[in-house]
């Protein structure tokens, strides 16, 4: 059939020229232009008409998947929601940006997809190659991207690193809670997120940056990630154009701090951040002989440090604070959530003197309640909705469509979480028998699982235990306090909250 219409295309437009040419050159030029538009949305169309077969997923599709862009764009969880209503639990199909697209909804499927690497590989977002850069960590290939990562996961995710980051971490949280009280009701997400700015400068590159670069790194990453949700387009004035320079800026900023934090850990300082543990830990692998100036003698280089802690820095800013906020709406909403939060006062000694309350290093350790609460909010509420791929060749998906390379796979991490045992439940106790479901979909499955999952998920139970000792809320409700939005991870609709000091 695509052959067919080919011929028809080849045949069509200088027919539709000759047609014209006795009108004028300009009505034939624009006829040709129309039939060649209209007959090449005809072969895309029947390209993906074959593809999809009789798999769930819109009939037709508009030009070039055009129009699922634009409404992708314009109101993202409308447009994932009619996806979905395909096939709650499996797959649908469609076409984006001239691609064929499977949208997963099953979460054995998705975890297949998370840890094939030979057949999928990692696209995150169409925006995502201009503002990460294409050398970055997550476009890695196998090889390169498991030395990397074996430079990266020892030194930063240390009990001495871990324990280094939950002061910053505790500090940020209690200060910014206390500033809070007595401010009336606050939009609690916008307050949270300059908690976790803080909280991720000071453990990631804190004692480095003079205060104006911090104002600078804040103004900047809010424009880095507006990249996010803005059209692929890229020319002077637009959102990704912008994001792409804020990039470029927060780089220049960061990469002169690594080759600081080398030289410092090569002349035996203690380290401070996350950016002195991997320098100490690239240290201690440099080349013999190097007099540690010369940056193509380790195996990482300052720039590359600079992006991949980049990375950090977009993920802590809105993975975690898209946490944080479920946490509190889950603590409001949920029939159970007065008992829970009640069960976290006593984990932390809330009631007690502060001498006599448990060390916050033991209350939010692995298997504390505390931690099973962080763990439960990330398995009820994932942050994270989605993480796209793409077919690396030909992929026989599920048994059941033939996907061409190049394909979009995008596995849902929001909608799988809908089959889990207990879903809709949040239920420290209960929930914590699903822990699959965090350790295989919500940081990803596989060699690209997320390398900051240890930070986000302490950094999540620092804020929950502090909350717990220190701090009583109330929320107002509205008519769209249970439903999301999308900016760029999941978050409530809204969060207005009023915040005072807890009395035992």
């Amino acid at each position: 059939m695509t052959a067919l219409i080919t011929i028809c295309a080849t045949a069509a437009v200088p027919l539709a020229g000759i047609w014209y040419m006795g009108s004028s050159p300009v009505t034939g030029a624009l006829c040709s232009l129309m039939v060649c538009f209209v007959v090449y949305w005809a072969i895309d169309v029947a390209r993906y008409r074959s593809i999809k077969g009789s798999n769930p997923g819109p009939a037709w599709t508009t030009p070039f998947g055009v129009g699922a862009l634009f409404a992708m764009v314009l109101d993202p969880i409308p447009f994932w929601n009619r996806q979905a209503s395909y096939s709650r639990r499996g797959f649908s199909v469609n076409a984006m940006l001239g691609r064929f697209m499977v949208f997963v909804t099953d979460g054995d499927l998705c975890n297949h997809i998370f840890a094939n690497l030979k057949d999928y590989a990692f696209f995150a977002h169409p925006n995502a190659r201009w503002l990460f850069g294409s050398e970055n960590l997550i476009y890695m290939e196998q090889a390169q991207h498991k030395d990397f990562r074996s430079m990266l996961m020892p030194g930063v995710y240390s009990k001495e690193a871990l324990a280094c980051y939950l002061s910053c971490q505790e500090r940020a949280c209690r200060e910014h809670l206390q500033r809070l009280v007595g401010a009336g009701e606050v939009d609690a997400r916008l307050r949270l997120r300059l908690m976790n700015a803080e909280a991720s400068q000071e453990s990631f590159v804190g004692p480095y940056l003079s205060a104006s670069q911090k104002e600078q790194l804040t103004e900047d990453l809010l424009t880095f990630t507006l990249g996010f949700l803005s059209f692929p387009v890229a020319i002077p004035g637009s959102g990704l154009w912008k994001a792409i320079r804020a990039r470029h800026r927060i780089r220049s900023m960061l990469t002169p701090i690594a080759q600081t934090a080398k030289q410092n850990m090569a002349q035996g300082d203690s380290p401070r951040c996350v950016m002195d543990f991997w320098a100490k830990e690239v240290v201690s692998r440099r080349k013999v002989g190097s007099d540690g100036n010369d940056d193509s003698a380790d195996a990482v280089s300052n720039p590359d440090m600079a992006s991949t802690v980049l990375d950090f820095f977009f993920a802590s800013q809105d993975a975690t604070t898209s946490a944080v906020v479920w946490a509190l709406h889950l603590l409001t909403t949920s029939t159970n959530g007065d008992a829970v939060l009640g069960k976290m006062r006593d984990a932390v000694g809330a009631s007690l003197p502060a001498e006599q309350r448990p060390s916050l290093l033991d209350v939010v350790a692995p298997g504390s309640y505390i931690y099973t609460c962080a763990l439960e909010c990330l398995r009820a509420r994932p942050p994270v909705p989605m993480v796209p791929h793409l077919t690396r060749h030909e992929v026989v998906l599920d048994g059941k469509v033939k996907l061409p390379a190049g394909s979009m796979v995008i596995p849902s991490i929001s909608i799988s979480a809908e089959h889990e045992t207990h879903a809709g439940i949040f239920d420290p106790d209960a929930g914590a028998k699903d822990g699959q479901f965090n350790t295989t979909l919500v940081f990803g499955a596989g060699q690209h699982k997320c390398p900051g999952r240890m930070y986000a998920l302490q950094l999540l139970a620092v804020f929950m235990a502090v909350v717990a000792r220190d701090m009583m809320f109330d929320r107002r409700l509205t008519e769209v306090s249970n439903d999301s939005t999308y900016l760029p991870t999941l978050v409530p609709a809204d969060n207005w909250y009023t915040f005072d000091r807890f009395r035992a």
